[in-house]
Parts: structure tokens; C-alpha cells; sequence
């Protein structure tokens, strides 16, 4: 009986922490979207409201947020270099994890470890050579120079 009360205890507890949490991360999100539907002089007011109290200015912040900027072909170009990153890697680090696993062959064990080895170095210390190289080829400003970096990852392997 003690036990079985100790044990609900646990658990409440346990979701406790959990639900708090939950709280601690969506409350950024919340605060943004509660924020994008307030008109602009209830977002710079010193008074603190979560929801818009005289009208909501949703409609009119998103139409300028898709009017001020192309916000769409900023969607459009993030969507094809993930898209484009996730391909490359399901085709180069799939194969490659599975020769690594499976095949026996002659170096298997030193590939393996330079892989491991790859790990441990980070990428900011390979940025600038690969900008360098990316400037040398003349791959700047290119959907290239975003996806090729990362196209081969020792973590997809």
C-alpha cells in the first residue's frame, strides 16, 4: 500500500517536472504568436497583455510580413536546401553505414575509426577551408555552397 502510494507520488511528480518543462519551451512560442496578432501599438505598450485587447492586427502583420520581404521565397529556397540535404545524405550515408555494418572488408576497421575520429572535430574548424575552397571553384551565393557541405555527414553514417 505505502509503495503503490510512493510510486503515484513519483509519477505526479515526474509530470510535474515534465508539464513545467513543456511550459518553459513553448512559452517562446506562445509569446510569438500572441505578439503577430496584436496591432503595433498594443506590441511597444508598457502594459502587459498575452491576447490583443482593442482589435486584432493579424491579418494586416502578416500582409505586411509577406508584402515587406519575399518571405515565401525565403520558405521556398530554406524547403529546397533541406529537401536537397536530406536526399544527398539518404544517398551517400546510407550505403556508406551500411558497408560499415554489414560488409567485411580489407579496412573496415580503419574506416571506421576515421570516422569516430571525424566526430570529434567540429565543424567551425573546417568552415573557413571549405569557404576558401567554395571561393576558389567560384561556388559563393550558390544552393551548392549550402548544400555540398553537408552532404556528407559523419553523423548520418
Amino acid at each position: 500500500m505505502i509503495g503503490a502510494r510512493w510510486g503515484l507520488l513519483a509519477r505526479l511528480l515526474r509530470h510535474a517536472v515534465l508539464l513545467g518543462g513543456a511550459t518553459v519551451m513553448l512559452a517562446p512560442f506562445v509569446w510569438m504568436v500572441a505578439t503577430s496578432l496584436k496591432p503595433k501599438s498594443e506590441i511597444f505598450s508598457s502594459r502587459f497583455h498575452l491576447l490583443p485587447q482593442t482589435s486584432w492586427g493579424a491579418a494586416d502583420n502578416y500582409w505586411t510580413a509577406l508584402t515587406q520581404v519575399p518571405l515565401l521565397h525565403f520558405l521556398l529556397n530554406g524547403a529546397l536546401v533541406t529537401s536537397s540535404i536530406f536526399l544527398l545524405q539518404v544517398l551517400v550515408n546510407v550505403p556508406a553505414a551500411y558497408a560499415l555494418a554489414k560488409l567485411r572488408f580489407r579496412g573496415r576497421g580503419v574506416m571506421f575509426g576515421a570516422v569516430l575520429l571525424c566526430l570529434v572535430i567540429p565543424y567551425q574548424a573546417v568552415a573557413l577551408p571549405i569557404f576558401i575552397l567554395f571561393f576558389e571553384v567560384g561556388l559563393l551565393n550558390t544552393y551548392a555552397a549550402l548544400v555540398l557541405p553537408f552532404t556528407i555527414s559523419v553523423f548520418g553514417i
